[in-house]
């Protein structure tokens, strides 16, 4: 992933050498807690989540809590490049950063891009923004279908490709990586 990460960062500022790039910055945060009375087991939304409420305690703000920010930056109107960072209960009970994205998007025209970097992985509907409580219309993602892919992002090279067929608009990407734990 470093690498990958280098070589998408010399790349933007090649490219953006004679450019000024323009900066944004957006955060989120959802605080939540959830009540369990089960004391044979531990609810979990995710399995990297180490315990919750049910038999280890019956109140927990770690099933939903977390605290997210996002830097986007435009290096000229087809070189762009983000940067997520997470923070929520992991595996090791720790609340430690990570960074969920880290890519670099260049538009070639304006129906064919390519990323590289670290991406979200395209599972879901709501992949993009599961994370973000406040933008879903329940509190959480079903966990019957969510937490079936437990990994959220992956490492590589991926490309997306928009077409019109008469009436109907569609999208074709391909994705190429390894799940970012």
């Amino acid at each position: 992933m470093n690498r990958l990460l280098a070589l998408a960062a010399c790349v933007a500022l090649a490219t953006a050498a004679n450019a000024e790039p323009t900066f944004s910055f957006s955060g989120y945060g959802t605080l939540g807690v959830v009540h369990s009375d089960n004391d044979q087991a531990d609810y979990l939304a995710d399995v990297f989540k180490p315990n919750g409420p049910g038999a280890t305690r019956s109140w927990s703000p770690d099933v939903d809590s977390r605290l997210g920010a996002q830097v986007s930056a435009t290096f000229t109107p087809s070189l762009s490049a983000v940067i997520q960072v997470l923070a929520q209960q992991r595996y090791d009970n720790s609340y430690t950063p990570v960074v969920e994205w880290a890519n670099v998007k260049w538009a070639i025209t304006p129906d064919a891009s390519v990323r590289l970097g670290r991406m979200v992985l395209p599972v879901f509907m709501v992949t993009d923004s599961r994370r973000v409580g406040y933008s879903n219309p329940w509190v959480r993602p079903p966990v019957e279908v969510y937490s079936l892919v437990p990994v959220t992002s992956h490492d590589g090279i991926d490309g997306s490709f928009r077409f019109a067929a008469g009436s109907v608009h569609g999208a074709r990407a391909g994705v190429a990586g390894l799940p970012a734990a």
